[in-house]
């Protein structure tokens, strides 16, 4: 089955480059923060220095949910540790996934999720914008 392109109203305020990123995806504890999920494999497909797109196999992980609390009132907090620049030591990002659904039958992930980077230090905002200089060199390259 072949993707139906989104045709609604495009609300990403910023440009996001196309990439292939393998990393990894806790979510918070809503009753305690200090406490993390087990990590979930997500490679990232999308990025910009406001949020990202992942494909994933799984949308739980320790009895948590990567889009809702367990009461369903609260959006979950995400922490998506992305291998940045200089030396690929990953840069721990927090947000919210503001969207999630199947990912179509060619992908190789079972699920397709946007994230929205919430709250980012500027030593870690910095190393997110070297990676998009990086990645915008690449895909300018012959």
């Amino acid at each position: 089955m072949a993707e139906i392109p989104y045709r609604g109203l495009e609300r990403r305020r910023a440009r996001r480059e196309k990439v292939s990123i393998p990393s990894s995806l806790t979510i918070l504890h809503p009753d305690d923060p200090s406490k993390e999920s087990r990590p979930i494999e997500v490679t990232v497909w999308s990025i910009s220095h406001m949020g990202a797109g992942i494909e994933l196999d799984e949308v739980r992980a320790d009895g948590l949910h990567i889009a809702s609390t367990p009461s369903m009132i609260e959006t979950s907090v995400v922490i998506l540790s992305l291998p940045c620049p200089p030396d690929s030591t990953p840069v721990r990002l927090q947000g919210a996934v503001i969207w999630y659904d199947l990912a179509p039958d060619e992908s190789e992930r079972k699920f397709k999720a946007g994230i929205e980077f919430t709250d980012i230090d500027s030593e870690d905002q910095r190393r997110v914008e070297d990676l998009l200089r990086e990645i915008k060199k690449q895909n300018e390259s012959p």
